[in-house]
């Protein structure tokens, strides 16, 4: 029978811990655990300091026999007496968590003779009210100004570079070098449509067709100077056209000869 009623205290302040556990957890909260036996010097346990939602674990054997109070006041905390003072709990361990009403001193005992006042098992707590857990990231967002920094650069950088940049379109100057080789257009297009007229059988045997009359040309034109001036040049003109007409067949020759 004493075995089951240990194992009944045991499971019972089990039960009692984890329902006032539960009920104080909040941000920040703490379980302080004290040793709640009879001290061997006969001096009051080193007091204590705790926030408002902390919780006071008492704990003692199971063997032994204790209890908890509060104490009114400094001066029944002294004199152990017990007159106004109410009791916590009987079973370790016994839990007491710290509310607003008890911002300031409290002052525990144990109510059993000779513990408080021989043996001075008591202890005092000095309570603080909690500790807020969330003001300071509220002040981060203060630094964001730093939008109107990238105004300035935009006005003071783009109207210097746009001015340096379009003189360079002035290029056109070199468009007249052309001027000098239309001389040989005229010449080389008449003749690619004569060879199409002729079946081509190999690329050796094509002979040019004969160079045009020398009477058109200088028909055109006014003569100015000597005629031999005006023949040598005709000559040099019939010569260059011989070379295009020979190197057009060469090439139309080859191009005939790799498809067949």
């Amino acid at each position: 029978m004493i075995r089951l009623s240990r194992f009944r205290t045991l499971w019972m302040s089990c039960l009692i811990r984890l329902v006032v556990m539960k009920q104080a957890a909040t941000v920040g909260a703490k379980e302080i655990e004290i040793s709640w036996e009879l001290p061997l010097d006969r001096q009051p346990l080193p007091p204590q300091s705790a926030h408002v939602g902390d919780t006071v674990s008492f704990g003692w054997d199971v063997v032994s026999v204790h209890n908890v109070y509060t104490m009114p006041s400094l001066a029944s905390y002294q004199a152990c007496d017990f007159n106004a003072a109410q009791a916590i709990g009987s079973i370790s361990p016994t839990l007491y968590t710290f509310t607003e009403n008890d911002v300031g001193t409290v002052w525990f005992a144990c109510q059993l003779a000779g513990h408080c006042s021989f043996a001075s098992q008591k202890i005092e707590f000095t309570v603080s009210p909690a500790v807020p857990a969330t003001a300071p990231p509220t002040s981060q967002p203060s630094t964001s100004p730093v939008t109107n920094a990238p105004t300035t650069p935009f006005p003071t950088n783009d109207p210097t570079f746009a001015p340096t940049a379009s003189p360079t379109t002035l290029s056109p100057t070199k468009v007249p070098t052309p001027t000098n080789d239309p001389t040989l257009t005229p010449t080389a297009s008449p003749q690619t449509t004569a060879p199409s007229s002729q079946p081509i059988t190999g690329a050796p045997t094509i002979t040019p067709p004969t160079t045009p009359p020398t009477t058109t040309r200088p028909s055109s034109q006014p003569i100015t100077g000597s005629p031999t001036k005006e023949m040598s040049r005709s000559n040099r003109r019939l010569s260059h056209v011989a070379e295009w007409n020979w190197a057009i067949m060469g090439m139309l020759a080859i191009f005939m000869v790799i498809i067949i």
